[in-house]
């Protein structure tokens, strides 16, 4: 289970078929008579879009050094050695990622 979440979206946005928007808002709107019109769909920035994509990336690489620590701790001391170090170098990705 992710613990990032979804950004709050700026706008709300009705689409036709060939993609067009057919109707927007920047206020979320329950209306019954937009429902004919189709689903009603969230939209954020790009700028959100890709500090939530960073952020899955971090949490993900996190889970993978987790991973690799676990498994060191079945392994001889030889093999444990590397397994740690992959798993600080993992890390030192996620470090890298959040400088930039």
């Amino acid at each position: 289970m992710s613990k990032v979440t979804m950004p709050d979206p700026v706008a709300y946005a009705i689409f036709s078929e060939n993609g067009n928007i057919r109707i927007w808002s920047r206020v979320p709107r329950d209306l019954p008579d937009l429902d004919s019109l189709g689903p009603m769909h969230q939209l954020i920035t790009t700028a959100q879009a890709e500090a939530y994509a960073a952020a899955k990336v971090r949490e993900v690489l996190e889970e993978a050094a987790i991973v690799v620590e676990k498994n060191a701790l079945a392994c001889t001391p030889t093999t444990a050695v590397i397994l740690l170090s992959q798993a600080q170098a993992i890390r030192a990705l996620i470090q890298k990622e959040a400088k930039s």
